[in-house]
Formats: C-alpha cells, sequence, structure tokens
C-alpha cells in the first residue's frame, strides 16, 4: 500500500518569529488535544463511501488510536514541496499548512477530514517510501523554532496539526453571487460570514539544509 505525504504551503511572513524563542506553538495543545480524543474514543468514524473509478474513496472522520505525540526539541525534520514551494519556505523562513486532509492510498483510499496541517517526515526517510510524487521531492531539513506539537501517524508521516488552507476555487466561490445555489457549503459559508475567513497554520522553522 501507498502512503500518501500531503505537502504543505510556505507561510507569507514571519518577520516576528524571533520573539518567539522557547514559547508554545499553538498546534502543541491541538496535537495534545487529538491525543487526549484518541484515547477516549478510539476508533474512526466512516463518514462517507463513493466511488471514482477505477477507486473507492472513503472519508472518515475522527482521531485514530495510533496517534503518538513526537517532542520536537533539538531535532531535525523534512518537508517535501516542489521547487517553487522550497524558494518560499527559503524566503519566509515558515510552512504553512496545505488544504488536503491526511489520505492513505490503497484499494480504498482513505481521506480523514480531522488530521489537518503541515505533513512532514525525517531526513533518512526517502520521498518514494512515502508516496511523494517525484515533481514534489525537494526538500528542505529544518529545526522548529518553538515547542510545537507533532503527532506520529503512519511510518515515515508526522503532522503539525491545525487548520488547513482553503483551496482557491472555495474562495472564488465564497466571494460570487452564486454562492446560494451551493447549498453544501452553506453553513461554512455562512460561519465565515460571522467570524471571518479562517487563517491557516503557520510555523516558523530555522532552515538546516534544502535541495539544491
Amino acid at each position: 500500500m501507498l502512503i500518501s505525504i500531503l505537502l504543505s504551503f510556505p507561510v507569507q511572513a514571519l518577520d516576528t518569529c524571533h520573539a518567539l524563542f522557547g514559547n508554545d506553538h499553538p498546534s502543541l495543545e491541538i496535537a495534545k488535544n487529538m491525543i487526549e480524543a484518541s484515547q477516549t474514543k478510539r476508533g474512526m468514524e466512516r463518514n462517507k463511501l463513493f466511488v471514482e473509478e477505477p477507486h473507492y474513496i472513503r472519508i472518515r472522520v475522527g482521531m485514530p488510536p495510533t496517534l503518538k505525540l513526537i517532542s520536537s526539541e533539538g531535532k531535525v525534520f523534512r518537508h517535501y514541496t516542489s521547487k517553487e514551494g522550497l524558494q518560499e519556505i527559503l524566503k519566509t523562513k515558515g510552512l504553512r499548512a496545505g488544504w488536503t486532509p491526511f489520505y492513505y492510498s490503497g484499494y480504498i483510499t482513505d481521506y480523514n477530514e480531522d488530521l489537518t496541517g503541515i505533513f512532514i517526515t525525517t531526513p533518512e526517510v526517502g520521498p518514494d517510501t512515502i508516496g511523494v510524487r517525484p515533481e514534489n521531492s525537494v526538500f528542505v531539513d529544518f529545526r522548529f523554532l518553538e515547542n510545537t506539537g507533532i503527532l506520529y501517524l503512519r511510518d515515515g508521516i508526522l503532522l503539525v496539526p491545525g487548520p488547513p488552507s482553503i483551496e482557491l476555487w472555495k474562495l472564488h466561490l465564497y466571494q460570487s453571487e452564486r454562492r446560494e445555489y451551493y447549498q453544501d457549503y452553506a453553513e461554512e459559508f455562512a460561519k465565515w460570514d460571522m467570524q471571518g475567513i479562517p487563517e491557516p497554520l503557520t510555523v516558523p522553522i530555522e532552515v538546516i539544509d534544502y535541495s539544491r
């Protein structure tokens, strides 16, 4: 089976990150809450199953019981991205969550809507072993600048949990005059009207090495 690591995207600006040294990043509290949820309510719930030829796709929610909290202190991690993504990361010294949740690809592709954030690994894990496509196999090795929440998902797959980015098509739909015709997103859009468009998870990093 193929384990897929989802790519994250660079944050636009982290000029104030030097003031954050030694602090707990918000992801740490999120990770602890997710660990607690995985222990009190074991297993994931199947939300829906549908066919997208030639594969079955299953959408799940909930915390898998295999979650483990990993310390970020003094450790070097790796993030795979595209050439363009690497340039932005080097420029901003930060990572930003992508919009896709964690998924595990086999005969049935399992997506877990509750496992979102920044997906990372460690330097000894090659891109081909975790399902990274060749065009996204550019890497950056780094340390976190804060006490960051890191969850073990599967061998080679780690997650800094937090809110995902929002896909551009959904933002355009939200801002369009035709949004009222798309009732599947009515509740989500109403929440945005009241609270604003949610910001994705961002994490400052210290770059150690990268693809050249």
